[in-house]
């Protein structure tokens, strides 16, 4: 009777020792998961924080240019307080020598989100990880190549060495030698995999580029998987009129490993490269154009006007019918009330397809860049990537109606409708906005205005420098200072 109770009372001990057990292992995995999806929220990895600017509270909503140089810091002691107060850490060391060079060039102080967003998934990984990814890329292949820097002298070959002549900090950095953006990283699939990777150093240290390649059908539905759910991007969103990149680049070489290269465009929701101001932009567009005064606006035609050649992809088997140029010169041609344009050169494609393109839109002859002082409006259209031209068309006040899938350095300072008339790549909004400037001749004037404003002060040579050298201070604080 004895033995028979004490095994009753093993029994229930035994039970609840179980119960208590499956207990705490249910609370340990609840508080796994809540400790997870906090992470994921948080993470520079996932789409939640990089959806969102970092934020500021200093920052009214002024998009002006005046509201834009009027919040900046004016003191070292101000603008350090403002960085901790965005980033929650200490700026980087060399900061005080970049704060006295750009206020010198009157540049921005406070605004460059883009950067740090674009750091931020680095800052997480360590800087051990971010010194053997960035190695990884040091070998040169793949249509990268390396940059050395020291003592201010970098050896980026060609026209990349000035942008980074002031360079504060000794260090190694590695470019994009193209203009299509490398790193694919859909922040739905690939964040929470980067998050988990965190707990575990061996699955981060084992994780290698494999680069590859994709082309026609293959690219587009490669494009479409990879682009965050959530895409504001227009052209994703309709298979039948796409941007050319989309669906046949003519570069595309991807990792869908997160690698610190430096590249000129991205889209955003589908690439993690870090932005670097274009050296387009830096030789070629930057500088004023003093000859658009010799063109009152009352006196300039209210037209649209664009010159160009075939760019935008790979053209072969008429599939540029659905490329971005060709289907803009294909609807706004014929209608020369509101437009005058033009394709000037058929490039880029099989000879077949040449011959066609140049039967179908009958190319003119180049003419120069000052042709469009002429006219109201321009037209900014992409090509493989993003266009050059942008900045010199703002210079020239005319009023530029923009149209791309691609954003760059800039991206957070210009201001759609204060500075420039956004337009769908489908082009299907390009009609009426036309004739809303041209029934709206003063507005659209200012608009002009401040976009030739904003440019001389904001798009220029210094401020692409200052961009360039908190980017490199920020990089190197990755190699040097972050354990």
């Amino acid at each position: 009777m004895n033995t028979r109770a004490n095994v009753r009372s093993c029994n229930k001990t035994y039970r609840r020792g179980v119960g208590i057990a499956v207990l705490v292992t249910i609370a340990i995995a609840a508080m796994f998961l809540v400790r997870t999806v906090l992470m994921l929220q948080n993470s520079p990895f996932t789409g939640t924080m990089m959806q969102q600017k970092i934020a500021d509270p200093s920052k009214p909503n002024d998009p002006s240019l005046e509201g834009l140089l009027k919040r900046q810091s004016t003191t070292l002691e101000d603008a350090v307080q403002k960085y901790q107060l965005k980033l929650g850490r200490s700026p980087p060391k060399g900061y005080a020598d970049w704060f006295t060079s750009a206020i010198e060039k009157k540049c921005l102080i406070d605004d460059y989100d883009i950067i740090w967003e674009d750091l931020a998934p680095y800052h997480q990984l360590g800087g051990n990880e971010f010194r053997r990814r960035l190695d990884i890329l040091k070998d040169g292949t793949h249509r990268v190549f390396n940059v050395h820097i020291k003592d201010g002298t970098a050896d980026a070959g060609g026209k990349w060495n000035p942008i980074f002549k002031n360079a504060i900090r000794d260090m190694d950095l590695v470019l994009n030698e193209l203009d299509e953006p490398r790193i694919l990283f859909n922040s739905n699939r690939d964040g929470p995999r980067m998050v988990t990777a965190l707990a575990d150093p061996n699955k981060l240290s084992s994780e290698s580029p494999n680069w590859f390649r994709a082309n026609g059908g293959e690219h587009l539905q490669l494009m479409k998987d990879s682009c965050h759910v959530y895409s504001p991007t227009k052209p994703l969103q309709q298979p039948h009129e796409f941007h050319g990149y989309l669906q046949w680049p003519m570069s595309n070489i991807y990792t869908r490993m997160l690698l610190p290269i430096l590249s000129q465009s991205r889209i955003s929701n589908c690439f993690k490269d870090i932005l670097i101001p274009s050296i387009y932009y830096y030789h070629l567009y930057a500088g004023g154009s003093s000859q658009a005064d010799s063109y009152p606006w009352q006196n300039r035609l209210p037209k649209a006007y664009w010159r160009g050649s075939t760019t935008g992809g790979w053209n072969q088997n008429g599939n540029w019918k659905t490329f971005h140029r060709m289907r803009m010169i294909d609807a706004i041609q014929k209608k020369p009330e509101l437009y005058d344009v033009a394709l000037t050169d058929a490039i880029q494609c099989e000879p077949d397809d040449c011959n066609e393109m140049t039967k179908q839109f009958h190319m003119v002859s180049h003419e120069p860049f000052e042709t469009v002082y002429k006219y109201k409006y321009a037209l900014d259209v992409d090509g493989n990537t993003f266009s050059g031209r942008f900045f010199r068309l703002l210079e020239s006040q005319t009023l530029v109606f923009k149209a791309t899938i691609f954003d760059e350095f800039f991206q957070r300072w210009i201001v759609p409708w204060e500075h420039y008339i956004p337009i769908e790549m489908d082009f299907s909004d390009l009609d009426q906005k036309i004739e809303w400037a041209k029934n709206n001749d003063d507005r659209a004037r200012r608009i002009a205005e401040n976009g030739r404003r904003f440019a001389e002060r904001i798009l220029n040579k210094p401020q692409m420098e200052c961009y360039t050298e908190l980017l490199l201070l920020e990089f190197s604080s990755l190699l040097y200072d972050v354990k």
